[in-house]
Formats: structure tokens, C-alpha cells, sequence
């Protein structure tokens, strides 16, 4: 993967590896192995204009599907509480 990463870095038409879309796409393809490099740049951009437009320029949390899964239980919980 690394070896990987580092040519997709090196190709003229990506983004530079230690800017902020080449790091967002770092963590996100850690926390999504099976994601290819288009989608994670997409991703990265998606997440870098959902950041811009706060008062403070805070990244969202990058989810793994397992963290994705168990956020929704959690919150599926709670409302079937207030529910009650």
C-alpha cells in the first residue's frame, strides 16, 4: 500500500502528499483499505468543503464502516429511549 501511495503521490496530475487533500486521503484510505484513489481523493475534497464552510476549520471525523455501524446503533438506541 505504501509503495502504492507513494507512486499515485509522484504522478503530475495528483495532489502533493503532505497537503491537506493528500492527507485527508492518507487517513481516509487507512480507515478505508478497499477504497481506490479516485474515490478517497473525492472523499477528501467532499470532507475539506464540509470543513470550510464552519466557524473553525475542524476536519469531521474519517468513520471506518465498523465506527460508521456502531455510531448509527448508538444513536438508533437513544432514540428509541426517548421514545419510551
Amino acid at each position: 500500500m505504501d509503495k502504492a501511495l507513494a507512486d499515485y503521490f509522484e504522478q503530475p496530475d495528483t495532489p502533493a502528499r503532505n497537503s491537506p487533500i493528500g492527507l485527508l486521503m492518507q487517513r481516509i484510505l487507512v480507515k478505508n483499505p478497499g477504497m481506490d484513489f479516485a474515490a478517497a481523493r473525492t472523499e477528501a475534497h467532499r470532507l475539506q468543503q464540509l470543513a470550510a464552510r464552519r466557524k473553525t476549520y475542524q476536519f469531521p471525523p474519517i468513520l471506518s464502516p465498523e465506527e460508521k455501524r456502531q455510531r448509527l446503533e448508538a444513536l438508533e438506541r437513544r432514540l428509541k429511549k426517548s421514545r419510551e
